[in-house]
């Protein structure tokens, strides 16, 4: 049974708590330790590195755990829910600690208050994997069809973008506030300092307060499906509409997308499988390729705009705002265009390319004679291209998992692990590659234009050649089904499909 819209915009509400933290968190945790809290900047990125590797084991725990739970999880509220819900009290009870002082000892030594902060991270991590492996999970199990997934998935991103960008505007709105109290314009540094604080502990309470309210929506209102109701449809599906699978039809049931909807029904993938298609390895390096550009640009665009450019702390805000109000517009576009929805990998290379004309603009950019206006073409192509490449990626998970649901958290549990070690292990080496430097230097201003310029640009130019290398090939077709067919369409064949 096709989704309704209160079902799909409800279910992006369910994201919307690990969206607003996940915002604050990598666009403002290495400034917000170094600037606010006075750590080191090597310090800011072991802080980073342990919230990421608690994320990352947290993600295949759950990703696993999931699976194994019943599917009616607890007394029959849904497996995926019932994580989700785990998830959001683990997140509630941690996150607002992490950006607040040290309660009476705010001047603590370092390694003390490393102490303290590092668990209130891997607990909060943990939770933010729990809800986002288990909100993943559910597109495919409520999702019948390639058009669905691709929707689910743009709504997730849309609402992912406006999350960003209501913490962007309420940091910008509570910096200039706050200025204005304290009758300080910082106009010869634009950096932020300690009297700082109270601006982060309000835009926490800001997001605590909204993120609560969604995920309390999201439980009160959608239902989880059980498998076995979406896994009749879909056979049934796959059964009357395969003349439009021969004929090319691209908008068919996920039981269609392979050869014959008994054939897949009968080779249901394990977790062990996975492990042994090819396919999972390319598509999950894809996505961690498109995190990694996602995220790094993100923690360390204000850095580049108060370090590399000079520009006041309030465009901290405002530059990353103008890039999520562009993703948000971008995310829109590709929920009604079916023509990037069916050409994934084409859109993908789009988007790449687009995030290469960020790189290298953010690179050229000179911060001698830099304006304003001068960087309106990097945000916006990194705007653009993010929006692009983050949808595309998860559809192509999508098409990857098919109609194998069971094992569906196993499949987002170790793409999410690759991603979160990936970013952690990337930014604890940028931190500690200059450990010692200290804002307002040459080093420093050349510094994050560099890891901007390229690092960004690398990642994009790998993704962009592995993108190139999976045009031929059909997203989605087992290795494991093509040894029991060993027909003319088995694994590794150039048969093109276009939405995929």
């Amino acid at each position: 049974m096709a989704l309704t819209r209160l079902q799909r915009i409800v279910f992006g509400f369910g994201h919307v708590f690990n969206d607003l933290c996940a915002s604050i968190w990598f666009t403002y945790l290495i400034t917000y330790m170094m600037n606010v809290l006075k750590f080191s900047m090597g310090n800011a990125g072991n802080l980073m590195i342990i919230g990421q590797l608690a994320d990352g084991l947290g993600t295949t725990f759950v990703g696993l755990e999931s699976d194994r739970t019943s599917p009616g999880g607890f007394r029959g509220y849904g497996r995926r829910k019932t994580w989700h819900a785990v998830g959001s009290f683990c997140v509630l009870i941690s996150f607002p600690f992490i950006f607040n002082p040290i309660p009476c000892a705010p001047h603590a030594d370092e390694w003390a208050r490393l102490i303290y902060y590092g668990p209130l991270i891997a607990l909060f991590q943990f939770g933010w994997a729990a809800v986002q492996n288990s909100h993943l999970s559910l597109i495919p199990q409520l999702a019948e069809t390639d058009t669905e997934r691709t929707r689910l998935n743009s709504i997730r991103f849309a609402f992912t973008v406006a999350s960003n960008i209501v913490v962007y505007l309420s940091a910008f709105l509570l910096l200039k506030f706050n200025e204005l109290e304290t009758g300080k314009q910082d106009d010869d540094s634009g950096q932020l300092s300690p009297a700082d604080a109270e601006s982060f502990r309000y835009l926490v309470f800001i997001v605590c307060s909204l993120g609560s309210l969604c995920t309390l929506l999201f439980h009160l209102v959608l239902k989880e499906v059980p498998n076995s109701t979406v896994e009749v449809n879909d056979n049934r599906a796959g059964i009357n509409d395969a003349e439009e699978v021969d004929d090319g039809v691209e908008d068919r049931p996920l039981a269609a997308a392979t050869s014959s909807a008994s054939t897949a029904a009968c080779t249901k993938m394990l977790s062990l499988d996975w492990l042994k298609e090819p396919q999972f390895y390319a598509i999950g390096t894809l996505y961690m390729l498109t995190r990694l550009i996602i995220n790094v640009a993100q923690v360390y665009l204000p850095l580049l705009v108060t370090e590399s450019f000079g520009l006041h702390k309030a465009w901290i805000a405002i530059v990353p705002l103008v890039v999520y109000f562009v993703s948000m517009l971008t995310s829109v576009l590709t929920e009604t265009c079916h023509a990037l929805g069916r050409n994934r990998k084409v859109a993908n290379l789009l988007g790449l390319a687009l995030i290469g004309g960020f790189s290298a603009s953010a690179y050229l950019v000179q911060p001698d004679t830099v304006t304003p206006w001068q960087l309106a073409f990097p945000a916006l192509s990194l705007g653009i291209g993010s929006s692009i490449i983050m949808i595309m990626s998860m559809s192509l998970t999508a098409d990857l998992i098919g109609p194998d649901r069971d094992s569906s958290a196993f499949v987002y549990g170790c793409m999410s692990l690759v991603d979160k070690l990936a970013n952690g292990v990337t930014v604890w080496i940028v931190q500690h590659t200059q450990p010692h430097m200290r804002p307002g230097g040459d080093i420093c201003m050349k510094f994050f234009r560099e890891i901007e310029g390229f690092g960004i640009g690398g990642f994009a130019a790998v993704a962009f050649l592995l993108t190139l290398c999976l045009l031929p090939v059909r997203i989605g077709q087992r290795r494991k089904l093509a040894a029991k067919n060993d027909g003319p369409n088995g694994y590794g064949s150039v048969e093109r499909r276009p939405d995929a």
